[in-house]
């Protein structure tokens, strides 16, 4: 029978603690549940920081009147200035994708079954997101000569002279790169978050019921 210190002690646990009564016999439940807090807080810190980097990069009108040096002077200070909004985006996708991993570790274990179904109706999601960190960390793949130069597209460059460079940009809230695009949106935070707090709750409801079934809470 349950005496008050004990119920004491279990009811003071946050669902950190209480994973590891869920039966599994293995450590790694708990370590994902965890870093998955971590990444879901890093998805939020990287959605703020890229709308702030974004917000950044706009620059004011150009007076078309202006010599060509003024002009080269002006792409250059874009570039530059949307330059923070890149690497934003991808510890962004980074961020997504560590939730992905970890939620997979916890749903690998068929104690979780409810919530390997939540995240496998978000599966797409989350896999579109891994792909764009890949997108920023296989630049190379997509260049002429490397094993997905199918994928490469070049765009005119901002100079008179005709100049190209790989296509690449943010546009009407997404990120662009050759024939690839991703939502970077708060819409895309939204659907992120929300599916991320749905599986969590599943997790949660998988440990109440196992501490139930434990009679110790």
């Amino acid at each position: 029978m349950k005496n008050k210190t004990t119920n004491g002690y279990f009811e003071s646990m946050d669902y950190r603690d209480k994973i590891i009564y869920v039966g599994v016999g293995s450590i790694v439940p708990k370590f994902a549940y965890e870093r998955l807090l971590v990444h879901r807080a890093g998805v939020a810190r990287q959605m703020s920081r890229l709308m702030d980097a974004l917000r950044d990069a706009v620059l004011p009108e150009i007076n078309h009147d202006v010599t060509y040096e003024e002009m080269r002077a002006y792409v250059a200070r874009g570039v530059e200035r949307i330059e923070p909004a890149l690497y934003e985006a991808h510890y962004y996708f980074v961020a997504i994708c560590g939730c992905k991993k970890m939620m997979s570790r916890i749903a690998s274990f068929p104690e979780f079954l409810l919530a390997k179904k939540v995240l496998d109706a978000n599966w797409d999601l989350f896999n579109n997101y891994c792909e764009a960190r890949h997108s920023f960390e296989h630049y190379d793949d997509r260049l002429p000569g490397g094993k997905d130069e199918h994928r490469f597209k070049l765009a005119p460059g901002g100079g008179a002279d005709g100049d190209v460079g790989v296509f690449w940009g943010f546009e009407g809230g997404k990120y662009k790169h050759s024939n690839r695009e991703w939502d970077v949106s708060l819409v895309s935070f939204n659907s992120v978050n929300e599916a991320i707090n749905e599986f969590i709750s599943a997790v949660h409801l998988v440990i109440d019921e196992s501490v139930k079934d434990w009679g110790i809470c």
